[in-house]
């Protein structure tokens, strides 16, 4: 009696449930609602206790040096003119009071990493000057100081100049023009990705009653060829420039192969990783005692123009 109100209970189950009831899994109505339950389920793809799958990193790009460099001869270019800048800027820059940075392409464009200088047009020269370096919504102000010596090409200023807030002097370069020493336009690493995004800077000069403004398109290093170069104003830091942003690149200390202008590689001595203006700072290390044109230090290059010397 109690076996067949078990099987009675079982049977009002099935049929309350709408599933097939025995043995096995079934294939009707029942089991389409399980298989619907299951895929909504975010959980019964991964198995109990298996490890979440990792996602792949991607590896960081790493250029090669080469193991022999060839110096090919390059054309050499101007350098910061604050007199010749005048003829390529507009007629009113002769006439009335005026600021802007002088690179190595003129006055137009100021490419990062290679030589500037700063110019004023209709300053006193008795008086400080005010000047501020915007870059996007940031301003850098420094106190530009006339001096009345003359000026030489034997000082060069830091590549943080303008940036820094250190004081900086001009000179008389005639034309009424005021002109500082120049510098490797190499800002601090967080000023050079902001100054490569905003592609320009804007300096400006206030001084008592008179004051300029002038807004200069700022590219990497003039081109879109990968270079280096020794930073001017600050020694043994070696300017890389236009690799792959990320791209890890290495540094090598070569020797020259006879009296020839090749230069076979002796080690690796450090590497850089590209920031995101494309232009990075290399420091040569202590233990680098190598000197003298025997040797140079080289990033890896398809053509090159120039090996530095340590």
């Amino acid at each position: 009696m109690k076996q067949r109100r078990l099987a009675g209970w079982l049977a009002l189950l099935c049929v309350t449930a709408a599933a097939g009831c025995g043995s096995g899994g079934g294939t009707g109505p029942a089991t389409d609602v399980a298989t619907r339950v299951r895929s909504a389920s975010p959980v019964t793809d991964q198995a109990i206790g298996a490890r979440p799958t990792k996602k792949k990193k991607k590896k960081r790009k790493s250029a090669v040096l080469a193991g022999q460099l060839v110096i090919h001869p390059g054309a050499g270019g101007r350098g910061p003119d604050c007199v010749s800048d005048l003829a390529q800027l507009p007629p009113g820059f002769a006439t009335s009071p005026a600021v802007w940075l002088s690179g190595m392409d003129g006055p137009t464009s100021l490419p990062l990493a290679l030589d500037t200088a700063l110019c004023l047009h209709g300053f006193s020269a008795e008086k400080p000057v005010t000047v501020t370096v915007t870059v996007g919504s940031r301003g850098y102000r420094t106190t530009v100081s006339p001096s009345s010596a003359p000026l030489t090409v034997d000082r060069v200023e830091p590549p943080e100049t303008l940036f820094d807030g250190h004081r900086l002097q001009v000179f008389d370069a005639g034309s009424g023009l005021l002109e500082s020493h120049e510098w490797g336009f190499v800002p601090p690493s967080g000023v050079r990705d902001d100054v490569v995004t905003a592609g320009a800077v804007t300096t400006s000069a206030v001084q008592a009653g008179t004051s300029a403004s002038h807004r200069q398109k700022v590219t990497v290093s003039g081109t879109s060829t990968r270079g280096q170069r020794w930073i001017t104003g600050a020694k043994h830091r070696l300017a890389v420039f236009n690799f792959d942003q990320d791209e890890q690149v290495p540094v090598g200390l070569y020797q020259r192969s006879g009296s020839s202008e090749n230069f076979k590689l002796m080690r690796r001595i450090g590497s850089v990783t590209m920031p995101r203006s494309r232009i990075a700072v290399f420091t040569l290390p202590p233990n680098v005692t190598e000197r003298g044109d025997r040797y140079c230090v080289s990033v890896p290059l398809d053509t090159l123009h120039d090996c530095p010397a340590p």
